[in-house]
């Protein structure tokens, strides 16, 4: 009898908004609640939820700019992929798609003069369907 495998790491993952990957450092939890409905595509299941991603603050202006667009009545809904890798290399694990995704909310860094620490932004983004790959 094989021994189990031993349960996977969550500091190990990539994020791509459509084909850009994005180096974020912190994405939230996928749920699927009550009011999910199966999809036809094998393991989908379609249910309008949220996830936020959170990345350290640079000149990059495209999360900012996507959200802005979106308010501006300009849909660009995009499909992010979330990779869970093995520790120490590039292998894929599991993969998640997001689809029809949308910002709701952006968030930008909090300032304190008596902290060293790094500056945040989080983008919130809608999605409408989930496939686990």
């Amino acid at each position: 009898m094989s021994e189990p495998a031993p349960p996977f790491a969550g500091a190990h993952f990539r994020v791509l908004i459509g084909e850009t990957e994005v180096g974020f450092c912190h994405v939230s939890r996928l749920q699927v609640a009550d009011g999910a409905v199966a999809s036809k595509e094998a393991d989908a299941v379609r249910h309008p939820a949220s996830v936020v991603l959170r990345r350290a603050l640079s000149q990059d202006k495209a999360l900012y700019r996507w959200r802005q667009r979106t308010v501006a009545g300009k849909e660009e809904p995009q499909v992010i992929t979330l990779h869970q890798c093995e520790a120490g290399s590039d292998r894929i694990l599991n993969t998640w798609l997001l689809h029809g995704c949308r910002p709701v909310r952006w968030s930008g860094p909090e300032f304190d003069a008596l902290s060293g620490d790094l500056l945040w932004e989080e983008i919130e983004v809608r999605w409408e369907r989930l496939e686990w790959r």
